[in-house]
């Protein structure tokens, strides 16, 4: 890195080394069910992982692969810092925090109805999907208001 060039925050590298452990999850586990499928039959750390690798999408088969290629282009963006790498997690990860907190304030106001879905009561994902928004909603506001951000990617304030 010259002097010239923008210096990249630790944080930001700590955000690219998570794309890339991303995409390594899922491509694992695309590979586990094509090599072995029995082998992933009923697991929950598998599941949970794909869950989060994804951004809250459940993708089978094929689509793992597929869905490997985001966090592998936004952590290559993030780590030379390109703006637009920075944008499209933000939306993102934004977007889904916004689609699970619409969601758990919806379910909180039919719970008792035939509406109502348990995935919030114990022993369902509620772990996963809190670690989902709580990951997400970090991850948002660093990129959106984190001390330097805005400079190591060459953007104005």
């Amino acid at each position: 890195m010259t002097a010239s060039e923008p210096q990249r925050p630790i944080t930001i590298t700590l955000i690219a080394f998570l794309q890339f452990a991303k995409a390594w999850v899922l491509l694992l586990v695309a590979w586990m069910v094509w090599k072995a499928p029995e082998a992933l039959q009923g697991s929950n750390t598998a599941a949970t992982l794909v869950y989060l690798a994804a951004h809250g999408s459940n993708p089978r088969g094929v689509f793992l692969a597929v869905f490997t290629i985001y966090p592998l282009v936004i952590g290559a963006g993030l780590w030379f810092l390109q703006p637009w790498a920075r944008y499209a997690l933000m939306v993102t990860s934004g977007v889904t925090v916004a689609k699970w907190v619409r969601f758990l304030l919806l379910n909180w106001a039919v719970a008792g109805s035939s509406l109502y879905d348990p995935i919030m009561e114990p022993g369902n994902r509620r772990d996963t999907v809190l670690t989902l928004i709580l990951i997400d909603a970090v991850v948002f506001l660093y990129l959106w208001t984190g001390q330097g951000v805005s400079k190591a990617f060459g953007i104005d304030d």
